[in-house]
């Protein structure tokens, strides 16, 4: 990759709305720091430093990051202030906040609350920090709003645990304190849960959540698992659908809806959906992995 000799202009335009939280080298390192994440193969800090043809030794940029006294708080505000003002110019009034967990792998043994975690990705255990995070997506846009970093309970001996559904309830609570848009929370199947659910009753936002195979339902008059009432779907049941992705990409699935009573949880509508065509004449295929 050639070196970066100048500031993306984008990137300078917005420098000068965190001019009052940063000093003038704050700035600089600033700017450089994130023109790196966009465009650096290497993300960290040395990584970033070295594609810049007039740089400063690294250790300058890692002071900035972990030491210097600047108020992350601020630049947080500052940075959704600017999503709130887009929103405003394209006249967006909802949108919908996606909660998620993700892995940052590490290999230092001795790095802060790094620690083994399941990569679902490579279905093994990975060393790493985890961190839960939110996210807001809009039909034109989507941003970045908040993280926190899970703490496996032995890594916090003297402290107070949080789960990872501790930590998604926090985000949400973020994401309204913010004034962020948004009318429904979307996640995994990880945080289907009835802690959730009611904080999100509590303030009237929907919810659209993956489920496991095995959850109860009341279908045809009989309690059986999402698994066993799908295996009772006929191909006429299904329809195909075309949805337009934000970035203007069409995805073509199979799905079936319907409205039932779930254990625990009570009326929801559920959704099956497949990527794939699910029947081959008028059976099932066994695709369960490509359905949701």
């Amino acid at each position: 990759m050639l070196p970066i000799v100048k500031l993306p202009s984008f990137v300078e335009n917005i420098l000068p709305r965190f001019s009052l939280i940063f000093n003038k080298a704050q700035l600089r390192h600033f700017g450089e720091y994130l023109t790196g994440l966009m465009v650096s193969e290497n993300k960290t800090v040395t990584g970033i430093n070295s594609q810049f043809l007039y740089h400063t030794d690294q250790s300058s940029k890692n002071h900035f990051l972990t030491e210097a006294e600047w108020d992350e708080k601020s630049v947080t505000d500052e940075r959704l202030r600017m999503v709130k003002e887009r929103c405003e110019k394209r006249r967006i009034t909802d949108g919908l906040l996606v909660i998620d967990d993700s892995l940052a792998h590490k290999s230092g043994k001795h790095i802060e609350a790094a620690n083994w975690f399941w990569d679902h990705t490579k279905h093994a255990h990975t060393f790493g920090h985890q961190l839960v995070t939110s996210q807001w997506v809009s039909k034109i846009f989507h941003v970045p709003l908040h993280y926190r970093l899970y703490r496996k309970e032995e890594d916090v001996p003297h402290g107070v645990f949080q789960s990872k559904i501790d930590l998604a309830i926090q985000l949400i609570e973020e994401a309204v304190a913010s004034d962020i848009p948004f009318s429904c929370v979307a996640a995994d199947n990880w945080y289907f849960c009835d802690k959730i659910i009611k904080y999100l009753a509590s303030i009237n936002k929907y919810w659209v959540f993956a489920s496991k195979s095995n959850r109860k339902i009341c279908a045809k008059g009989l309690w059986m698992s999402l698994r066993e009432f799908t295996k009772t779907l006929r191909k006429e049941d299904f329809k195909q659908v075309t949805i337009t992705k934000t970035n203007g990409k069409e995805l073509s699935i199979w799905a079936f809806s319907k409205t039932v009573r779930m254990s625990k949880v009570g009326r929801v509508k559920v959704v099956i959906s497949f990527l794939d065509e699910p029947f081959k004449g008028d059976s099932l295929l066994p695709t369960e992995r490509n359905g949701r």
